[in-house]
């Protein structure tokens, strides 16, 4: 099945999450292909051209769909550009479109996936040159053809990429939302639950904390038979010439049909999604109403604990969820409690109802003390979870508690008197505002650290930005009693709220936990809208509610300022780019070209909106998907202004090799060194408590500077704080 298939047929590779492969296998089966070959995270088929345009339209838990091209030697350098200049590439897509690469494997040889990505563009584009004159244009973060490469052992196989955009982008969603669960993965959960049958004899359904409701939407899209991809208008099988243009059109027209057949009146009973957030819900709402599901599916505020009679009722029914994890937000919490009330609402049900519950261990599932009757092991962002799937067990007790009396203004606190330690809170408060008051206004900042534990009992950082506030309490030691510290926290979201005068709704907590090193830009289990803020007359976009940090680093101002100062005229290479801000900067002073390289997809694309934003929409400012590290090893560009802003600890599936700063600063600035032209200059800054500079030995190490002082602005100036910065001048 794999070898050279018969004419007119293809070889597909369709990858999926893993734990997902026999859940796909069974959607290529209901498809009509009979010749499968299940492998880790994907499975294996031929058949025609039509096959891979139909994986793309009716697929729901499929990520990828790939088409193999070619295979052959690529175990050296010299084979694998070789192999790849061999590939008759001018018959699958034309010199006029744009195409990205993408990498994986390596030998002793090819030592890296930016290093293989580049051999194969470099054959790609030299086989265009000597056959048609004219070259495709690389383009990393939209192009039209996306081409993948998998090295194993000596042999690289080719690929085209027919999604495109990945398929868990349904496109019923507004592109500014951040979903903590990806569609294909909620597919997937409701197929393993039995979530198909279940609708077609008519069951009740309810995401008791939906978030942005994909859960929600992924099950009234099975319930009414609709293909998961109807509202896309992209996909890559478009730009193959490999395929005739009628085959794709003709499957498209038949997905549109069949669409128009599939409407809400299909669902037998109302779909069911509560949230906390507002503006989750909201979000919810909009993207129900692109489907066209504005009747039977239904988003509501509420809190978990008081649902009561809200919850759907019925003899059959489905609660499917994908609660906060014990390695999010809440590591280190008790979540017993939350997973026991997700148990509570079906018990009463009997066994009628089932549930599908998504976590990170298995005594959160065994807290909910409902009978499970199976567990998947899947993944969630790179994160192990667990699916659990079980039955109510009948019970005749009260499934709900009584909710307690919050009050919304207090961020939850129940209102009472202020303490003399909250008093003492709201006049450090007064006191600071006040101290920062004439340089806020001077400098035109809207964005600063007003609080940041200056008093020991309230051991928090409160940030903001305009009318909003973040505030970041610091996880208390286990020797402070722990309903102490909760009651010590609400009753200083209600200071600061009283303080502030914060419009309802515009104050975002969360708890820093001691988690292993590079937590902050983990994704957490909410999500929010995007606001605009302001920054030296430039715009970007920060989101408080969905990660720990929030897309600008407020501490690092200074140093953007000085990058916009000096970049006029330079090329300006930005290193662990996050979301660009300092590359908007450089551009804004006139930097003649950027390059901003970036391991993180999303961050790369909140890059590109904030580089959108502010006017620079043009090929001078390129984003590159990649480890830095190995980028710096295989790329030759020279830069005049470098700025390197690494995490204390990151791991990826880009690359076997995770980065520790302390361990691996000395060969991230030496390659840094090597690519940095005379003359120019080098900033390097890090957030690390106890970080020991180690170049004293390097040949550049005597022209490393440090001048954090210079650059750490008046609302990060308490003593001990963790950001520190050298500059090396060339």
């Amino acid at each position: 099945m794999t070898g050279s298939p018969p004419d007119g047929m293809h070889n597909f590779f369709i990858t999926v999450l893993p734990g997902l492969e026999e859940v796909l296998e069974g959607e290529l089966r209901l498809l009509g292909v009979k010749a499968l070959r299940r492998s880790r995270a994907g499975v294996h088929c031929q058949g025609p051209a039509r096959l891979g345009v139909e994986a793309c339209l009716w697929l729901r838990t499929a990520s990828r769909v790939l088409v193999r091209l070619a295979k052959g030697p690529g175990g050296t350098a010299e084979a694998l550009y070789e192999t790849a200049r061999s590939i008759p590439w001018e018959e699958h897509f034309s010199a006029d479109k744009r195409f990205s690469v993408a990498f994986e494997g390596r030998t002793e040889a090819v030592r890296n996936s930016h290093f293989g990505a580049l051999k194969v563009k470099d054959a790609l584009v030299d086989r265009f040159t000597a056959r048609q004159g004219r070259r495709p244009s690389v383009e990393t973060l939209d192009p039209d053809v996306r081409i993948q490469v998998h090295l194993r052992g000596e042999e690289a196989l080719f690929y085209l990429d027919l999604a495109g955009e990945a398929l868990h982008r349904r496109g019923y969603r507004d592109a500014q939302v951040l979903a903590p669960l990806g569609a294909n993965l909620a597919a997937g959960m409701l197929m393993l639950a039995g979530w198909p049958e279940l609708a077609r004899q008519g069951a009740a359904f309810c995401d008791p904390m939906c978030g942005s409701g994909t859960l929600v939407l992924e099950a009234a899209l099975l319930a009414a038979g609709r293909s998961p991809s109807g509202l896309r208008k992209r996909f890559g099988f478009q730009h193959w010439a490999g395929m005739d243009k009628s085959v794709w059109q003709e499957a498209m027209r038949e997905q549109q049909e069949r669409d128009k057949e599939a409407d809400e009146s299909r669902i037998a009973e109302p779909l069911w999604g509560f949230d906390r957030e507002k503006g989750a819900v909201e979000s919810a709402r909009l993207a129900g109403q692109r489907l066209g599901f504005a009747q039977r599916v239904r988003f509501a505020s509420g809190e978990i604990e008081s649902l009561g009679e809200r919850f759907p009722t019925g003899e059959q029914g489905l609660l499917a969820c994908n609660p906060p994890y014990g390695v999010r937000l809440e590591a280190g919490q008790d979540l017993r409690p939350l997973y026991r009330q997700l148990g509570r609402l079906v018990e009463h049900r009997g066994e009628g109802w089932r549930v599908a519950v998504l976590s990170s261990e298995e005594k959160w599932l065994k807290a909910m003390e409902v009978r499970l009757e199976g567990q998947h092991a899947l993944s969630n962002g790179g994160v192990a979870c667990l699916l659990g799937v079980g039955v109510g067990v009948g019970r005749a007790r009260a499934p709900w508690q009584d909710p307690k009396p919050r009050s919304e203004s207090s961020g939850g606190a129940t209102a009472k008197s202020v303490s003399a330690g909250g008093e003492m809170f709201a006049n450090r408060l007064r006191k600071n505002k006040k101290h920062l008051e004439r340089w806020l206004r001077r400098e035109e900042i809207s964005c600063y650290r007003l609080y940041d534990a200056d008093m020991p009992e309230y051991n928090l950082a409160l940030d903001c930005y305009g009318d909003w506030a973040h505030v970041q309490e610091y996880q208390a030691p286990w020797s402070v009693d722990a309903d102490k510290a909760k009651a010590r926290f609400e009753e200083a979201c209600a200071q600061l709220n009283r303080v502030l005068e914060l419009p309802p709704g515009h104050l975002v907590t969360k708890v820093r936990f001691r988690q292993q090193d590079g937590a902050g830009y983990e994704r957490l289990g909410r999500q929010g809208p995007r606001l605009e803020v302001k920054e030296d007359g430039l715009t970007f976009y920060v989101n408080l509610t969905d990660h720990v940090d929030t897309g600008l680093f407020l501490d690092g101002r200074l140093v953007r300022r000085l990058i916009r100062n000096r970049a006029s005229g330079m090329r300006f290479l930005n290193l662990f780019g996050y979301t660009g801000t300092a590359t908007v900067h450089a551009a804004a002073g006139g930097a003649v070209s950027s390059v901003t390289v970036d391991r993180s997809r999303t961050y790369l694309e909140w890059a590109q909106d904030n580089l959108l934003r502010n006017g620079f929409n043009d090929s001078r400012h390129r984003l590159e998907r990649a480890d830095c590290l190995e980028w710096l090893e295989g790329n030759q560009e020279s830069f005049d202004l470098i700025f390197v802003d690494p995490p204390t600890f990151s791991n990826s599936s880009m690359t076997e090799q995770d980065f520790d700063l302390q361990r691996d600063h000395p060969l991230l600035l030496e390659r840094c060194v090597a690519r940095l032209n005379p003359g120019g200059c080098l900033l390097f800054s890090l957030h690390r408590q106890k970080f020991a500079p180690n170049w004293t030995d390097a040949a550049w190490g005597a022209r490393m500077r440090e001048c954090t002082s210079a650059l750490l602005p008046p609302d990060f100036s308490r003593p001990g704080y963790a950001w520190r910065c050298w500059r090396l001048d060339g």
